[in-house]
């Protein structure tokens, strides 16, 4: 699995991220929770905005992160 493949499989992912069990997207979530905090950080960082936009954004950024990585992960356990 490489670069172009997930590029390929993203959109499908996202969506097959949605359908999982509530066990594989809380397994999503906390993938994909570090790296949605660590661009949160980043931007509130270059920004100065006030904490609860930033948080307000991380959580945005972290909604479809997760759902992604939950699809992702069912995609590469099933083939």
């Amino acid at each position: 699995m490489d670069f172009k493949d997930i590029r390929e499989h993203a959109g499908a992912d996202l969506r097959r991220g949605l359908t999982v069990s509530l066990e594989d997207r809380a397994i999503g979530a906390l993938v994909a929770m570090p790296f949605a905090a660590f661009i949160g950080i980043w931007w509130n960082a270059l920004t100065w905005w006030p904490n609860m936009l930033t948080f307000a954004l991380t959580f945005l950024i972290w909604l479809p992160m997760s759902a992604w990585v939950a699809g992702h992960l069912d995609r590469a356990n099933a083939g």
